[in-house]
Formats: structure tokens, C-alpha cells, sequence
């Protein structure tokens, strides 16, 4: 019995062989290019001045705690309730947006 078509394989192995050389300078020329570099926007750079000067913030306003505390103790803590309104739709309107 005799197969024919041998050749194609052959074929295929030159293909594959010829895509290995083609990945293989590829490869080569992406080291060759030198070296990576990062550039960062005007806005990244005063997004990065702005995280850096928060980390100097207390998370918690000590005073603030101090006094409503003693309101509430002493009973004259009054919520307003206008103003909690209004936080809460500019807080809505705020996330649509983002």
C-alpha cells in the first residue's frame, strides 16, 4: 500500500517553522527597541499631587465628633432636616454622573 501526500505535511512543517522564525525576530526586535517608559498626563499628575496631600487629612474631624456629642448629651442636637435632603440628591446626581 502506498499514501500519497507526504508533501503536504512537509508543508506544514514549513510553515510552522517558518512562523517560529518570523515570532522569534519579533521577539527580538521588541527587546532591541530599548527600554519602556511611562508618561503620565497633566491630570494624572495633579490626581497623584491630590492623593499624596490627602494622606496628611484626618479621616476623623475630632472636633466636629467632640461637639456634636456634647449636644447630644446636653439634648440640643437638632438635625436639619433641609440640609440631609439636599446631601442626599447631590450625592444621587453626583453618581449619575460618574
Amino acid at each position: 500500500m502506498k499514501i500519497n501526500g507526504y508533501g503536504s505535511i512537509y508543508d506544514i512543517f514549513r510553515a510552522y517553522n517558518a512562523q517560529k522564525r518570523q515570532q522569534a525576530a519579533r521577539d527580538s526586535r521588541s527587546v532591541a527597541d530599548g527600554e519602556d517608559t511611562l508618561v503620565l498626563s497633566d491630570q494624572a499628575k495633579e490626581i497623584k499631587d491630590i492623593l499624596a496631600g490627602l494622606k496628611d487629612v484626618k479621616e476623623v474631624r475630632e472636633e466636629k465628633v467632640d461637639r456634636i456629642k456634647s449636644q447630644i448629651k446636653s439634648g440640643s442636637y437638632r438635625v436639619d432636616a433641609l440640609k440631609v435632603a439636599g446631601a442626599m440628591i447631590e450625592e444621587i446626581i453626583l453618581d449619575k454622573q460618574a
